[in-house]
């Protein structure tokens, strides 16, 4: 087994405080995980082994980051569990299923946000194991989900990772695209303004910034976008996409520590790549399983 990779830990005192610290991972709801294993690396991630859920019929691939990483999740075993994957596959197709945040404590988090009336379920236990030529690896976490009246257009489940030192390895986080974490999640929503007091309540007063019609929420590590669709299609006018009915998550923004070299790997694997109007590079979500991703450089 190779040697372990330690992330840096966001905010010290956030354990104390219950607090979520950003991103922890988008999830990409696939139907052939050998296919999108295929996909993304072509891409340019360097992905983890195939890891299982106990008990359930979802297995997952990972491009991880430091902080952060994108779980590419397909169902393996339709006969067991498979947390709505199926019912999601046949209502939307491939996606953005779903967004994880993070949190050092599962349960002060819990607390806090009953506090605050956000109507969460208390945390449960859950682990995935991953396959290893030196043996299986455990990954262990509690997770809250969060209904989707708390969190409007953004499907979300909040993490504590209870074996933090087994999640990453060195060359899980380097990878040949030049990736370095999630900068920023699209969802396209009817009414963006609406969802205002409900983020609030999740990330705190002032989270939220209104700008024409598009909501903006900070999250400590990351942006969330909550856009009308004919305004996210105006802010996307070279790419020919389609967005699911609202409220969907559509996109995800990726950063890069080099776009000159990530362009060049593109170029030298034939990925198909559209310019964005803020000077970065796009993958149409017909050639990454449903999803608009959008790589800009390190600012």
């Amino acid at each position: 087994m190779g040697p372990l990779y330690i992330p840096p830990v966001r905010f010290q005192n956030a354990a104390m405080q219950g607090e979520i610290t950003g991103f922890d991972h988008p999830i990409i709801g696939v139907r052939d995980l050998v296919a999108a294993h295929a996909t993304f690396a072509r891409l340019g991630f360097a992905l983890t082994p195939k890891g299982a859920h106990r008990g359930w019929g979802t297995a997952n691939h990972c491009a991880m980051f430091p902080t952060d990483y994108i779980e590419i999740l397909g169902l393996v075993d339709p006969t067991l569990f498979s947390n709505n994957l199926d019912t999601f596959l046949d209502q939307r197709g491939e996606g953005l299923l779903k967004l994880a945040l993070a949190t050092p404590d599962a349960e002060a988090c819990y607390r806090r946000l009953r506090e605050a009336g956000v109507p969460v379920d208390a945390p449960k236990a859950l682990s995935r194991e991953i396959d290893d030529p030196e043996g299986t690896v455990e990954i262990r976490v509690k997770v809250i989900q969060v209904p989707p009246e708390a969190a409007p257009g953004v499907p979300s489940v909040i993490v504590e990772h209870l074996t933090p030192e087994r999640l990453r390895r060195p060359e899980w986080v380097v990878h040949p695209n030049g990736a370095i974490g999630i900068s920023a999640v699209t969802a396209v929503v009817e009414q963006p303004e609406a969802a205002r007091d409900a983020f609030e309540a999740i990330f705190g007063a002032g989270s939220t910034v209104t700008t024409d019609r598009t909501l903006t929420v900070h999250t400590h590590h990351g942006v969330i976008f909550l856009s009308p669709p004919d305004d996210f299609l105006v802010l996307h006018p070279e790419v020919v996409f389609d967005p699911p009915p609202p409220p969907a998550l559509v996109a995800l923004e990726i950063e890069v520590a080099d776009a000159a070299k990530c362009a060049a790997w593109f170029n030298a694997n034939g990925v198909e790549v559209m310019g964005c109007v803020d000077a970065g590079l796009c993958i149409p979500p017909r050639h990454a399983h449903g999803v608009l991703l959008e790589f800009s450089a390190k600012s």
